[in-house]
C-alpha cells in the first residue's frame, strides 16, 4: 500500500511538472518558437507518461520524474534564452538559479526533490514569461508610437512644404502685382512729365509771345552816299552811272559799299538787335567840273526793323559803327570817311 500510494503521489507530481512545462513552453513558443520546439516535443512524451504509463517500480517512477524534469529544464532554458535583453535582470538570475537546482536534483536527487525544484522552475519561468510578454507588448506600443510619431512628422513636413509652396506662390503673385504697380507708376510719371513739359513749353511760348508783344519795334532807315569821279579823274573811287535808269556802282577804294553789303544794328548795350543789307545804288546824275571830268554821288538805301532802344549804332560792311540818336533813326544819312 505504501508503494502504491507513493507511486500515485509521484505520478501526480509528474503530471504537474509536465503541465507546467507545457505551459511554459507554450508561452516561450509565442516568444521564440524555434527555441521551444525541442522542449514541446519532450513535454508531449512526458504528458503521455503522466497520463498513466508510469512503471510499477520505484526506479521507473524516478526515471519518469527525471525525464519530465529534464524536459522542463529544457523549456526553462528556452525561456531564459528568450528573455535576453530584459531590463529586469533579477528575475532572469532567479530562473538561472532555479534551473541549476533542477538539473542538480535530476542528477543526484530523489523524485521528490525533482518535483520540488521543478515547481520552483515552473513558478520562476512563469514570472519570466510574463515579463517577456509585457516587454513585447511594450515594444509593440513603442513601435506603434514611433510609427505614429513618424506619420505625424511626415504630415507636419508635408504641411510645412505645402505652406512653403503656397508662400512662394503668394510671394510671386505679390512680386507680379508690385511689378504691375511699378510699371503703371512709371507710365503715370512719364505721362505727368510729358504733360508738365508740354505745359512748360506752352507757358514759355506764351511768355515769349507776351514778351514779344510787349516789345516795341522801330525801323532804322537811311542811306549811304558815296561820291566819286565819273569816267575819269584822280579821285579814289570811280562812279559808274547808267543814264537810262540812274543805277550806279562804285569801284576803287569804296567798292565794299555796294548792293547787298551787310548793315548791322546795335543797341545801347552793344548787342546786335538787327541785320539788313544795302539796296541797289541810285544816282541823280553827274556834274562836269570846271577843271574837267565829271563827279557824282551813288546812294545806297537800307531799312532794318529792330527792338526799340535808347540809341543805336550802325555798321555798314566793315565800316563803323556810327552812333545814331533815337530821334534820328528814320533818316540816317551816312558817308564814307
Amino acid at each position: 500500500m505504501e508503494f502504491t500510494r507513493g507511486r500515485v503521489v509521484l505520478a501526480a507530481a509528474v503530471a504537474v511538472l509536465v503541465v507546467g512545462g507545457v505551459a511554459a513552453a507554450g508561452v516561450v513558443r509565442s516568444v521564440d518558437a524555434d527555441r521551444a520546439s525541442t522542449a514541446l516535443s519532450a513535454e508531449a512524451t512526458r504528458a503521455s507518461i503522466a497520463a498513466g504509463q508510469v512503471g510499477d517500480t520505484e526506479a521507473e517512477a524516478a526515471q519518469t520524474a527525471a525525464d519530465a524534469g529534464t524536459a522542463l529544464a529544457d523549456a526553462g532554458t528556452a525561456t531564459l534564452d528568450a528573455s535576453a535583453g530584459l531590463a529586469n535582470e533579477s528575475i532572469r538570475t532567479q530562473l538561472t538559479l532555479a534551473l541549476a537546482g533542477l538539473r542538480a536534483a535530476i542528477a543526484n536527487g530523489t523524485p521528490e526533490q525533482i518535483v520540488a525544484t521543478s515547481a520552483k522552475v515552473t513558478r520562476t519561468s512563469r514570472v519570466v514569461e510574463n515579463a517577456i510578454v509585457a516587454s513585447g507588448a511594450k515594444q509593440v506600443r513603442t513601435a506603434k508610437k514611433a510609427e505614429a510619431d513618424r506619420v505625424a512628422a511626415q504630415a507636419a513636413a508635408k504641411a510645412v512644404a505645402e505652406a512653403a509652396v503656397a508662400a512662394k506662390a503668394e510671394a510671386a503673385k505679390a512680386a507680379t502685382a508690385a511689378e504691375v504697380t511699378r510699371v503703371a507708376a512709371d507710365a503715370e510719371v512719364a505721362r505727368v512729365a510729358a504733360v508738365t513739359e508740354r505745359a512748360q513749353v506752352a507757358a514759355s511760348a506764351a511768355v515769349d509771345q507776351e514778351a514779344a508783344a510787349a516789345v516795341q519795334y522801330v525801323d532804322v532807315a537811311g542811306s549811304v552816299a558815296v561820291g566819286g569821279w565819273h569816267v575819269d579823274g584822280d579821285a579814289s573811287s570811280t562812279l559808274t552811272v547808267d543814264p537810262a535808269t540812274g543805277a550806279c556802282q562804285i569801284t576803287g577804294a569804296d567798292r565794299d559799299l555796294k548792293v547787298g553789303a551787310n548793315v548791322t544794328i546795335y543797341d545801347e548795350r552793344g548787342w546786335v538787335v538787327g541785320t539788313g543789307a544795302l539796296a541797289a545804288g541810285t544816282s541823280s546824275g553827274v556834274e562836269q567840273q570846271a577843271g574837267g571830268g565829271y563827279v557824282g554821288t551813288c546812294t545806297f538805301g537800307f531799312r532794318v526793323t529792330v527792338p526799340d532802344a535808347k540809341f543805336f549804332q550802325i555798321r555798314v560792311a566793315d565800316r563803323g559803327p556810327v552812333a545814331v540818336a533815337r530821334a534820328d533813326i528814320g533818316f540816317v544819312h551816312l558817308q564814307p570817311s
